[in-house]
C-alpha cells in the first residue's frame, strides 16, 4: 500500500515537470483545448471566412518545434 502512494506521488511528479516543459512550447503558456480547434472552426464556417479557400491553417498555439532541440 506505502509503496503505491509513493509510486502515485513519483508519477505525479513526472507528470507535473513534464507539463511545465511542455507550456513553455507554447508563446501563450498553455496548450490548447477543443473549445480553441472550435472557435478556429467557427471562424471558417463564418462570413469573415468566405474569401478562405483551399489553405492549410496551423492551429497550434504558435508551439515552438525548436525548444525540442534544447
Amino acid at each position: 500500500m506505502l509503496s503505491s502512494v509513493f509510486e502515485n506521488y513519483k508519477i505525479s511528479i513526472i507528470r507535473q515537470k513534464a507539463n511545465e516543459i511542455v507550456t513553455k512550447m507554447f508563446p501563450c503558456g498553455r496548450s490548447g483545448t477543443p473549445e480553441d480547434a472550435a472557435k478556429l472552426v467557427h471562424f471558417l464556417h463564418s462570413d469573415y471566412a468566405d474569401w478562405i479557400t483551399g489553405e492549410v491553417i496551423a492551429s497550434e498555439g504558435g508551439f515552438r518545434r525548436d525548444i525540442m532541440l534544447d
